[in-house]
C-alpha cells in the first residue's frame, strides 16, 4: 500500500480550498445563535408544569417545511450570483437573532412569544439550507468533497458542545432568556464581524 501523510493531505486539502474553509468558520456562529434555543426551547415555554411539546414540535416542522417551500417558490426559481445567496445567509442570520430577542421580550406575551420563536425557527431551517448550498458550492477539490463536509459538521459540533455548556452556565445563573439574548447577540456581532474580514481581505462574494 502507499504510504500515507495525512498531514501533508490536510494541509493540501486547506491550501486548495482556503474559500471554502473561510465560509466554514464564517458559519460557525450561527450555531451560538441557534444552539440554546433549540436544546432549551421546552423549559422555556413551559405552562407551571405541563408543556405541549407535541404541538410545538408540529409547529416547528411545519415552521421549517415553510422555509423550505419560500426557498423553492421563490429563490431557487431564479439564478443567484454568490453574493445573493450571501446576502440571504446575512439577512436569514440577522433575522434569527432579531426574532429571539422578541421571544426573549414578549416572555409574558405566551403567544406572541411562540410566534416569533416559529420564525426564528423558519430563519434558522432557511439559513441552514443556504448555507450548505453555498458550501457545497464552493468546493473545488471533488475527491475531497465528503472529507471536507465531513470537517465542517465535526466544527460545527463542536462548537455546538461547547456553546451549550455556556449557555448551561447563563442559563442556571441569570435565567435562560438572558442566555438566549447574551448568546444571540455576542454570535452576530462575530458573524456580522467575520463578514467584514472576509470583504476587507478580497474574499470576495462573487469569487467565493
Amino acid at each position: 500500500m502507499p504510504k500515507l501523510n495525512q498531514v501533508a493531505d490536510v494541509k493540501y486539502t486547506i491550501k486548495q480550498e482556503q474559500k471554502t474553509f473561510a465560509w466554514i468558520l464564517l458559519l460557525l456562529p450561527v450555531a451560538i445563535i441557534s444552539a440554546g434555543p433549540l436544546d432549551q426551547w421546552q423549559m422555556y415555554f413551559q405552562r407551571g408544569k405541563t408543556i405541549n411539546s407535541g404541538t410545538i414540535s408540529v409547529l416547528m416542522s411545519l415552521a421549517g417545511m415553510l422555509a423550505i417551500s419560500l426557498y423553492n417558490r421563490y429563490v431557487s426559481k431564479k439564478p443567484l450570483s454568490n453574493k445573493g445567496q450571501t446576502r440571504l445567509i446575512v439577512v436569514s442570520t440577522v433575522m434569527m437573532a432579531a426574532t429571539l430577542f422578541g421571544v426573549v421580550g414578549l416572555k409574558n406575551w405566551y403567544y406572541g412569544s411562540l410566534s416569533l420563536f416559529m420564525l426564528h425557527t423558519m430563519f434558522g431551517s432557511l439559513e441552514n439550507m443556504l448555507g450548505g448550498i453555498v458550501l457545497q458550492t464552493t468546493i473545488q477539490t471533488e475527491n475531497r468533497r465528503a472529507t471536507i463536509m465531513s470537517v465542517a459538521n465535526a466544527l460545527d459540533a463542536g462548537a455546538e458542545v461547547a456553546i451549550l455548556a455556556i449557555n448551561g452556565f447563563l442559563s442556571d445563573r441569570f435565567g435562560i432568556g438572558f442566555a438566549w439574548v447574551s448568546l444571540a447577540a455576542l454570535g452576530l456581532l462575530i458573524f456580522l464581524l467575520a463578514i467584514l474580514g472576509m470583504q476587507s481581505k478580497k474574499l470576495e462574494v462573487e469569487e467565493i
